[in-house]
């Protein structure tokens, strides 16, 4: 039960000494001055001050102003700290705790991440990766691949376009268990280019003929050469994935006396034709297999 509250109390001996001295005054102005007790105050009150003036109105669960509202539910609380701001008579301002009617955070949108670009074997397949993606303050429940037809989930498999040097181009939405959705993020799939011979050259005692295409060439050993002559042949490449593969084979006598990548050695053996065949390919065209070859030949003039 709640206290007695005497600033409310008007004893009858009050009133009729109050209206006995406004009866010796006679008639007097309102004008200029403030709303009598028996005015509605700002809130509808009947009489007194409104509700929330005085510490403890507005959680005692009585109609203090007798307005038909009680507590929080009365404007006079609305700022209040009994009443959090709140104009309905809840904590917040929307009837919750927090500004979006949740516990006072707003849901941050996940972060999608399409993964590293991908080179791909022409026909073949490859799987996007979509499990960099995160969600600051929840989980990630769904993964939208839009593309070549990427599908969906955090690694679905897909093909490769069939052209060496061609791409696509694969984009990712994720959505969070709160239904927002994310930035999209992108990630390009491009068909693998097979390495290719772009050139050869000679240093030492030899010179390179006119006879030959792009996989095989001529090379002469200089007039007058003799076991101390060496010819030093380097092939050119161009692999523009950077996963070349390539090894030799040696045909004829042993004139090859080293290698090293795309270059080998040979040394002069009593003018008899020797051959060195660089075979070479990348990671969808293995050597010896799908790869291609480059011969060399070695001769007198």
């Amino acid at each position: 039960m709640r206290a007695l509250r005497l600033h409310r109390t008007r004893p009858f001996f009050f009133a009729a000494a109050a209206l006995l001295s406004l009866a010796a005054l006679g008639p007097v102005s309102c004008s200029g001055g403030s709303a009598s007790d028996d005015e509605d105050d700002d809130d509808g009150s009947a009489e007194g001050a409104p509700e929330g003036a005085l510490q403890g109105d507005c959680d005692d669960g009585v109609d203090n102003d007798d307005d038909g509202r009680v507590d929080c539910a009365d404007s006079g609380c609305s700022d209040t700290p009994a009443c959090d701001g709140g104009s309905d008579g809840t904590d917040g301002s929307d009837g919750s705790d927090g500004a979006d009617g949740t516990d006072g955070t707003s849901n941050q949108p996940p972060i999608a991440d399409a993964g590293d670009d991908i080179v791909g074997c022409s026909h073949g397949r490859v799987t996007l990766d979509g499990t960099g993606s995160y969600d600051p303050d929840g989980t990630i429940v769904a993964w939208d691949w839009d593309g070549g037809g990427g599908g969906s989930g955090a690694r679905p498999e897909t093909g490769v376009p069939d052209t060496e040097g061609s791409s696509v181009t694969y984009t990712l939405v994720v959505t969070d268990d709160d239904g927002a959705e994310s930035a999209p993020d992108d990630v390009v799939i491009t068909t693998n280019t097979e390495p290719r011979v772009t050139g050869d050259s000679a240093t030492g005692d030899c010179w390179r003929g006119t006879v030959g295409d792009d996989d095989w060439r001529y090379y002469y050993w200089n007039d007058g050469c003799d076991s101390s002559c060496s010819c030093s042949i380097t092939i050119d490449m161009d692999e523009p994935d950077d996963n070349l593969q390539s090894e030799w084979e040696y045909f004829g006598y042993a004139g090859v006396t080293s290698t090293s990548g795309a270059r080998v050695t040979f040394g002069y053996v009593n003018c008899d034709r020797n051959s060195a065949v660089l075979s070479y390919g990348d990671a969808c065209n293995d050597v010896g297999e799908g790869g291609r070859d480059f011969s060399l030949t070695m001769d007198c003039y």
